[in-house]
């Protein structure tokens, strides 16, 4: 085993349960997922919208659709990153330190690129 990969778990393991990060993402991430949700209501062709903390995830009906919205995202500054067995799923996980703003805003433009990305071309 690589003494430095060793060293370097420990030390995050120690600030996950210092600064109680996954508490946190607990406390903070159902708005989040409520944001997204609220988001993509009603948009035709989202199959699901879930989370757990802050690890959410989009299922949409086409994987185009999820690699424009992937795309569309990035561009807009917010990192996200495509998934599922059909490579259909928008995945967002931000940083268990993020503001509640920041996740706000990020939930927001995630979901506005959803939304474009089913017409974009």
């Amino acid at each position: 085993t690589n003494n430095l990969n060793l060293a370097a778990a420990v030390a995050a393991i120690g600030v996950l349960r210092d600064e109680q990060l996954a508490g946190r993402a607990a406390a903070i991430g159902p708005a989040g997922l409520a944001r997204l949700r609220q988001g993509l209501h009603g948009v035709a062709g989202v199959r699901e919208v879930r989370g757990l903390g802050l690890w959410y995830a989009a299922e949409l009906d086409e994987a185009g659709w999820a690699k424009r919205a992937v795309r569309l995202a990035r561009e807009r500054g917010v990192l996200v990153g495509g998934s599922g067995y059909d490579d259909t799923v928008v995945k967002i996980s931000p940083p268990l330190v993020i503001s509640e703003d920041e996740l706000a805003r990020g939930v927001d433009v995630v979901a506005g690129a959803i939304r474009d990305g089913r017409t974009a071309a």
